[in-house]
């Protein structure tokens, strides 16, 4: 058991690639689910041809934004959901699991951040786009 990976040289950037294959892996869930609710023939559109390249052939370290909101480990939720966030700029979708609530903005629309700050209140983190 490492207690110190820093003053044992560990390499944590395994946890990188993670990060990159979670985040891709919440906006292919987030493709399909707009393609089942707009249509494959809307999604295949030039307007979603940035999301289909980085589902289908991300760039290395390529990570698009996403907003978490937490909630609390003692409240897990007993189902799941997943649908369109009405009012939001372009097309946000919320994936709800057992305590976290995850948005993906499948257009790369400017705005997310900033509504995403402004609209969803509790223990919220906004992940940036490297």
């Amino acid at each position: 058991l490492l207690t110190d990976p820093v003053k044992h040289g560990t390499n944590w950037s395994f946890l990188d690639n993670h990060e990159n294959k979670f985040v891709r892996g919440l906006y292919h869930i987030a493709f399909n689910y707009t393609a089942l609710k707009l249509g494959a023939s809307l999604v295949q559109s030039k307007k979603y041809d940035n999301i289909r390249k980085y589902v289908r052939y991300a760039k290395p370290n390529e990570v698009w934004p996403y907003g978490q909101k937490m909630h609390s480990d003692m409240e897990i939720r007993k189902e799941l959901g997943l649908h369109h966030v009405e009012g939001a700029p372009g097309y946000v979708v919320k994936l709800s699991l057992f305590i976290d609530d995850f948005f993906m903005e499948v257009t790369k629309n400017h705005e997310f951040e900033h509504w995403f700050e402004e609209n969803i209140d509790g223990n919220t983190l906004f992940h940036k786009e490297n």
